[in-house]
């Protein structure tokens, strides 16, 4: 065994976890599939004001109000395409006290300060030492996401009401993921076993937002505020709602093919 034992470690079970990645990416694709996120019927909605609307009143003049937008984000498609990068183990700590505890049947003390000083050799035995590791995840989807958005726009003025439905699509291009968790590692009998993973965060990024709608009649002047507000809604969502949910089935796809061990 060449390297630190921490190096070897970190080898042995990344080395085991990359041979599952196709496994786990499948099960995570298929459990968004089949929780009925994709596709995901209501993802949110939102109310707020785009800012003002005036009209030309005679004798009085003009007058403006604030105008009101409902809009909702519905029908997402894409986010099962999610195609793990890679779940890699960084770093491992409680070395030193988990080798302190290896047992070294039939030799004598000198034999074991030389593993741990020049870590030559695996231990014939071990005692089921306990070691904890850094998770790092990347992933992204290899498709878009789309969404339809339904809603209003409206204002109430001198006695007039208008309103013009709100209609279109959100379609998000580029979008990456990045976690870190935690891992529970053990080291006995000569075996490393990854034990335990806890995906602690998981981001979502987009890189790019488009949204087309249709016209909005007398609203027309403040179409790009109402944009604004979906995008803005949006990505509130993918923060709130979706990067947890990706986390979650992510976590359960890991854990589903726990224990992982492998010879030092």
């Amino acid at each position: 065994m060449n390297g630190s034992v921490d190096d070897v470690i970190i080898k042995i079970l990344n080395g085991l976890i990359a041979q599952k990645l196709p496994e786990i990416t499948s099960t995570v694709d298929n459990a968004i599939k089949s929780s009925g996120h994709d596709p995901w019927p209501n993802v949110a909605s939102g109310h707020d004001s785009p800012g003002s609307y005036c009209v030309h009143i005679p004798i009085v003049g003009k007058e403006c109000v604030s105008a009101g937008a409902k809009y909702s984000l519905k029908n997402m498609t894409g986010l099962s395409t999610l195609d793990l990068d890679s779940v890699v183990i960084t770093s491992v700590s409680n070395v030193d006290n988990a080798l302190s505890k290896i047992s070294f049947e039939g030799q004598g003390d000198d034999d074991k300060s030389d593993f741990l000083q020049a870590v030559g050799h695996a231990p014939d035995a071990a005692s089921g030492s306990s070691l904890t590791g850094v998770v790092a995840v990347k992933a992204h989807l290899k498709s878009s996401l789309k969404l339809d958005v339904s809603g209003s726009v409206y204002a109430s003025i001198a006695g007039l009401h208008p309103s013009v439905g709100l209609g279109g699509s959100v379609t998000v291009d580029g979008v990456s993921a990045s976690g870190s968790g935690t891992a529970g590692i053990s080291m006995s009998g000569g075996q490393v076993c990854l034990n335990s993973v806890s995906i602690n965060t998981l981001n979502l990024q987009e890189a790019n937002i488009s949204v087309h709608l249709n016209g909005l009649g007398v609203f027309g002047g403040l179409l790009s505020s109402v944009v604004t507000l979906i995008v803005n809604l949006f990505k509130s969502t993918i923060t709130s709602q979706i990067a947890p949910l990706v986390r979650d089935q992510l976590e359960d796809a890991v854990k589903g093919q726990l224990p992982l061990c492998g010879d030092m």
